[in-house]
């Protein structure tokens, strides 16, 4: 568990941000970011929370490319304050919505300007910041391939209460797809329902195999979305052939040990990626098409956000046990 340590008095110029200090949140005052020819500087008004955030300064969930002062956060919403030499697309006074490399959980945070979105209209400012890790994620799932495989029909989504899962759970819904999801609880369950899955179980007390395998008629699913590698082995009986499994933000140590075979035989994908893993210009390629394909589902209130809980940024250290609590929608977003 993260702590939460505020330094009551921060002075000085320029901005207040939490940073990781062994193992602990801790409130600072950074100098204010300097933006390159190609990015810009936003005025942060809300940081979307990812469990890899608070994982990964820890060398947990992908870490080993973070950069000391350490400032958590993979997206954000606010305005634009100051363009470099080299950016034309966007304006100071645009009001968008960023992935990040890191950074977000502070008041300001430079960007490069081909990682900026702008603000679906029947979105709220403060609650597009949980917008943009999920949709990238969601179309690495549910789009990317779309034109060379075969159309998906029956699909597993683990942790469908989560911020990712619930939020694949309505895209797939709006792409005609039967929807399994899992969840650890009766509470989290509803909240599936909600989103639109067709089926739901929980997890911890009902065989995995079994359940999906009743559900889709012995055939098994076109797809998988999981969260981590727990449940591999598993995972692969529950595929039908040529069928596919993507892992994103990897939760905790994950480890499993499965026979190269048991994929081999059905022809099937296993996919280990997410969008923090992408080099520039594939993020920029990603945004652009999540903002072609997946922003007018959101216009059109097929899909819609949900956030849980809303915390002061010098609250952020309360974020895992928010992240963990079975009673709420798992997405998180602070105020600067």
């Amino acid at each position: 568990m993260i702590l939460l340590w505020v330094q009551m008095q921060v002075q000085g110029a320029g901005m207040r941000a939490m940073v990781m200090k062994g193992g602990v949140l801790e409130l600072q005052q950074l100098e204010k970011p300097k933006i390159k020819e190609d990015e810009v500087l936003i005025k942060i008004v809300a940081s979307g929370v990812n469990r890899c955030d608070l994982m990964q300064p820890r060398g947990v969930g992908g870490g080993g490319w973070f950069t000391k002062p350490h400032c958590p956060g993979h997206e954000c919403s606010g305005t634009i304050t100051a363009i470099g030499t080299h950016v034309t697309q966007w304006k100071v006074g645009d009001k968008v919505c960023a992935i990040l490399d890191k950074g977000g959980y502070a008041e300001q945070v430079a960007v490069p300007a081909k990682q900026l979105l702008p603000i679906p209209t029947n979105v709220s400012l403060a609650d597009a910041a949980s917008l943009p890790f999920a949709a990238c994620n969601i179309w690495l799932a549910l789009f990317a391939n779309q034109e060379q495989e075969a159309p998906m029909k029956k699909v597993l989504i683990h942790e469908g209460a989560s911020k990712i899962g619930s939020m694949a759970i309505q895209f797939a819904k709006y792409k005609g797809m039967k929807v399994i999801a899992t969840a650890g609880n009766a509470i989290q369950l509803s909240l599936c329902e909600a989103f639109g899955a067709d089926a739901c179980f929980d997890h911890k007390t009902q065989d995995l195999v079994d359940t999906v395998m009743k559900e889709t008629r012995n055939s098994g699913v076109d797809f998988i979305l999981d969260y981590g590698a727990s449940y591999l082995v598993q995972n692969l009986q529950c595929l039908n052939r040529e069928g596919r499994i993507l892992i994103v933000d990897l939760q905790g140590e994950a480890k499993s040990s499965v026979q190269l075979v048991h994929i081999l035989g059905r022809n099937s994908e296993l996919q280990v990626s997410d969008i923090r893993t992408q080099s520039m210009d594939q993020k920029a390629s990603i945004i652009g098409q999540v903002q072609k394909l997946l922003w007018p589902v959101i216009e059109e209130g097929k899909v819609r956000p949900r956030v849980g809980v809303r915390l002061s940024l010098t609250a952020a250290g309360a974020a895992p046990k928010f992240l963990t609590n079975k009673t709420l929608a798992q997405n998180i977003i602070l105020y600067p």
